[in-house]
């Protein structure tokens, strides 16, 4: 295994997230990352210190499920 895949297994299977409710709106920030895979396009926000993350399911027309780090 590569180390750029091993820092990839750390970094998004050591973190919590939790789907939240909020009023934020994002299109007034810019993403700090984006990522995607086959099913999910996905947007990371830093904003006022916390980390919040949209994930849009690709080939689908809905709102995103938002999702804060804990």
């Amino acid at each position: 295994m590569t180390d750029n895949m091993k820092e990839w297994i750390e970094k998004y299977f050591s973190e919590t997230w939790k789907e939240i409710e909020t009023d934020i709106d994002f299109s007034k920030y810019k993403p700090i990352s984006t990522s995607e895979s086959l099913h999910i396009y996905e947007e990371r926000y830093e904003i006022d210190g916390k980390k919040y993350r949209l994930l849009y399911p690709i080939a689908y027309n809905r709102e995103p499920s938002i999702e804060i780090l804990m």
